[in-house]
């Protein structure tokens, strides 16, 4: 009967002791050559493109990632054991002498050297003694029974001793130094081991930096994934714009810049994606560094340990390196297309990083809050806009109202002071109005195709029957799961690829569509009910409905807001590119509130700004930064019951809360409880609320607990 540990640590291929282990997601583990040699033989081919194939040990099938056998994590776990059991073998070879013990012949050891850190018998010390190289090593007697590999105390012969006293001149062990020696000087016997514990210390500190700068890398170079994106999108657009115009003498021309273009774009993604790749794998490798460090901190006898990892200097050394991952110059630049007068035009090269304005912001800018008819000269004000026209009233609720006044009527803050004695400034830093932590109800998703499984989870919705809607831009599909992640059914699938997805008052589900550039409209059961192509509209983006039933989404090429009816008519327009009051720049995510306000969240300026049903502007919170209040590219926005606005600050990887009116209320869960780049946000009239994670591929569902009404799920 085969030894159990020995089945563990069996390759289930090649049936030898596993190597440099990777595991599927059905945790199975095998030899990284093994499950390489076993790709190749199912899929027919050496090249790794989108392909299956089955676990060999359950047979299940699994998507093959676009990095080939390279994207399988590694069994950390296995590795761990496998150490491990390396350990406790060397431990039983203790006590026994390291020169003549064969696997036939043992030879209990009587003396242990200090300088050539062996065991020795009688014979092999005497010949050691006698050799003239090594007769003035250090040699240590053993006590009887041989379980010690140090010197004795001088009080207590059975215990080992590993501290001296200086007072007394000997060696003393632990129970001295707390009992007769407690006031004495006492020094460890092995005086380096707290300069490397202090250097260990140091290095811990400095990994935990170096972690943060990798993922601050991989977030730029996210942002940058998505800039050219849009650059790509619109250079296709404005070249099928110009070439209707010109269609009977430039069609040919039309065609081949597409493809240059295009060609472009694949092999600039292809470098994202592979220096994506690059920094997940110094990740990881900062990763296992840190937890090799942590086991040598714990550890009783670090001496020991060191000798086991003699490369971590040399992988401490590679992590002071600097990283030049974001500095290359080709990676940042891409095509333009520049329309020609009679030719169709050219695609001409620029600077990414100008497109933007900055990827990576060197210090904290303010978004101004003047319109364009400021020419006073003066600064502009960087503080929240709220409009001088609102002024507060109480009602018998002692809620907070706003109606409108005459133009006269003083400023909205030192109205809000005068009558409540609070400031409406974004930085009051309030408590939370839930406990915190959030419980979580239920974490899912992971890349693949299957059921359960999602790509790129942008946007999300809770239905009326707390049935949470996943639009997943990667697969072409709307996913239904309930509320413990258990998934329900597929809507659309392959003939949509959803950004945003929305209930109606009626009940359907409303998505706008990156493929056919339209909104359409779904029933509950997965049929298609209407296609609606508002007139004016590019590439809608955000959507969200009003009470009334109107369609108010966002246009991601024209950077403006669009308000139609349920059947498609174009009732209303505002908004351009820029940074003003009433402007954007990346225009994403939207939502309407219950009194019919137009939350709109303008990611590049880092602001989340408030309109009227009749695109009047109200008033903005928000601006560039990391500390509270402030906000970087944030995503999506939904609302709870009482009216209090949830943000998935995207840049700071956190959902923050704020006020109806754009007071700053708190974090409500954040990077240390695992969130990483959120977009997605919805909320359930029964206190859920759901966060999407496209780089993750997965949706978190917390549920919320009132402080006013701790007994009461909101």
């Amino acid at each position: 009967m085969q030894n159990p540990i020995q089945e563990l640590l069996q390759c289930a291929v090649c049936l030898g002791t596993v190597a440099r282990p990777r595991v599927l997601p059905c945790f199975h583990s095998f030899c990284e050559s093994c499950l390489t040699t076993h790709i190749r033989t199912t899929t027919g081919t050496s090249r790794f493109l989108s392909r299956k194939f089955n676990c060999p040990s359950c047979r299940i099938s699994t998507d093959l990632p676009p990095g080939g056998t390279d994207a399988f994590p590694h069994d950390f776990r296995l590795i761990q054991f496998t150490d491990a059991l390396k350990t406790i073998v060397n431990l039983k070879k203790e006590g026994l002498c390291g020169i003549c013990c064969t696997e036939e012949y043992f030879r209990s050891a009587k003396q242990f050297c200090a300088d050539c850190q062996k065991y020795f018998c009688n014979d092999c010390s005497l010949k050691h003694r006698l050799t003239p190289v090594l007769s003035h090593h250090f040699m240590l007697d053993l006590p009887v029974d041989g379980q010690s590999a140090g010197p004795s105390c001088h009080t207590h012969p059975k215990e080992s001793a590993k501290y001296v006293c200086s007072t007394c001149t000997f060696p003393v062990c632990v129970i001295c130094v707390m009992g007769q020696h407690k006031f004495h000087n006492i020094a460890h016997l092995n005086p380096s081991s707290s300069l490397q514990r202090t250097e260990l210390h140091d290095s811990m500190s400095h990994i935990r930096e170096h972690i943060w700068s990798i993922h601050e890398t991989l977030f730029n170079l996210t942002c940058l994934e998505g800039k050219l994106k849009g650059l790509f999108e619109e250079s296709r657009l404005q070249i099928k714009k110009r070439s209707r115009k010109l269609i009977n003498r430039i069609l040919g021309d039309e065609g081949q810049i597409l493809k240059d273009l295009e060609a472009i774009y694949d092999t600039k993604c292809s470098e994202v994606f592979k220096m994506k790749e690059k920094c997940r794998k110094k990740l990881s490798s900062c990763e296992t560094l840190q937890s090799h460090i942590g086991t040598l901190l714990r550890s009783d006898d670090l001496h020991e340990l060191l000798i086991k990892y003699p490369n971590l200097s040399e992988e401490l050394e590679k992590t002071r390196q600097p990283s030049d991952l974001l500095k290359s110059q080709h990676l940042l630049t891409f095509v333009k297309f520049k329309p020609g007068h009679f030719k169709l035009g050219k695609l001409l090269e620029v600077d990414v990083k100008d497109e933007s304005r900055t990827l990576v912001p060197q210090e904290t800018t303010h978004i101004p809050d003047t319109s364009d008819s400021n020419t006073s000269g003066e600064e502009p004000n960087t503080r929240t806009y709220i409009p001088t026209s609102l002024r507060l009233v109480t009602d018998t609720d002692d809620r907070l109202a706003l109606s409108d006044v005459d133009d006269e009527t003083n400023d909205l803050a030192h109205n809000l002071q005068l009558r409540t004695g609070v400031s409406p400034m974004p930085d009051l830093n309030l408590d939370l109005p839930y406990k915190t932590p959030l419980q979580l109800r239920s974490v899912f998703g992971s890349y693949g195709r299957s059921m359960g499984s999602m790509c790129l989870p942008y946007n999300i919705c809770f239905t009326r029957e707390d049935k949470l809607v996943v639009a997943e831009n990667g697969n072409r599909r709307l996913q239904v799961f309930d509320i413990d992640g258990e998934s329900i059914e597929f809507i659309g699938s392959g003939e949509i690829i959803p950004r945003c997805v929305t209930q109606t008052p009626s009940g359907d589900l409303a998505v706008t569509d990156e493929l056919s550039k339209t909104i359409k409209v779904y029933d509950l059961g997965g049929n298609l009910k209407m296609t609606l192509n508002p007139i004016g509209a590019t590439f809608p983006f955000g959507l969200a409905t009003s009470q009334t039933g109107l369609f108010i989404f966002t246009d991601m090429i024209f950077e403006n807001i669009s308000i139609i009816t349920a059947s498609g008519i174009l009732k209303r327009q505002f908004g351009s590119h820029g940074c003003t009051q009433d402007r954007f720049d990346n225009p994403g995510y939207i939502s309407v509130s219950q009194h019919d306000k137009i939350f709109v969240s303008d990611s590049s300026n880092h602001a989340i700004k408030v309109f009227d049903m009749n695109g009047t502007f109200l008033y903005k919170f928000g601006c560039y930064g990391t500390s509270d209040g402030r906000l970087r590219y944030p995503k999506a926005v939904c609302f709870d019951i009482f009216g209090n606005i949830f943000i998935a600050d995207s840049g700071n990887d956190r959902v923050v809360l704020f006020s109806s009116i754009g007071q700053y209320l708190g974090v409500v869960v954040g990077r240390d409880q695992g969130l990483q780049r959120p977009t997605g946000l919805s909320y359930s009239n029964q206190g859920y609320l759901a966060v999407s994670m496209p780089d993750m591929n997965e949706i978190r569902i917390y549920h919320l607990i009132s402080r006013a009404y701790p007994d009461v799920r909101l």
